[in-house]
């Protein structure tokens, strides 16, 4: 299989709080069986609490605050496995057989690197996860939690409704 990349930029869930000026991309290259993704915030992010490593979240609870999210499965497919990625270097790995329903007796493998980079203007996620050497597809999705406890949910796709990450139109991008 050769290389495959992809440039795609998130948007908010048109039911979200008006969000800042923010561009959120997620940049990435597929191998055949591993994912290298570089999530990138670009904008004033001062209004945002994002956790760190003195204050962690529980792993279960990432997605309650600030973080990037992955899910991918093969194409065509129910099941599909779910990455949680906190600034607070912490990670959650989750497996459903179908929409909503998940595996508690199968864990994805660890992220095999992650590393979060911020400056001023800027905050970027680099991952590299293993997956299915066959044809996948993807959806991207960020939370990001004022300083206020408001909300704001990025994502390649939203489905009517309010946001829902796990929902089979998000799965939105092909990846051979």
């Amino acid at each position: 299989m050769q290389t495959h990349t992809f440039h795609v930029e998130l948007t908010p869930h048109p039911d979200s709080p008006t969000p800042e000026a923010l561009q959120i991309t997620v940049e990435g290259e597929r191998q055949t069986e591993a994912l290298n993704l570089c999530y990138m915030l670009t904008g004033d992010c001062s209004g945002f609490a994002f956790p760190d490593t003195n204050h962690p979240a529980p792993p279960d609870r990432l997605w309650t605050r600030s973080c990037c999210e992955l899910f991918w499965r093969e194409r065509g497919a129910a099941a599909y496995r779910e990455y949680n990625f906190s600034p607070s270097m912490q990670w959650a790995a989750y497996t459903f057989t179908a929409y909503r329903t998940r595996e508690e007796n199968i864990l994805p493998s660890p992220p095999q690197r992650m590393n979060w980079t911020r400056d001023e203007s800027r905050l970027f996620l680099q991952v590299e996860i293993a997956v299915s050497p066959n044809p996948l597809q993807l959806a991207f999705a960020v939370v990001l939690k004022r300083t206020s406890g408001e909300s704001i949910y990025y994502a390649l796709r939203h489905p009517p409704g309010s946001p829902d990450f796990h929902h089979p139109d998000n799965f939105a991008l092909s990846s051979p």
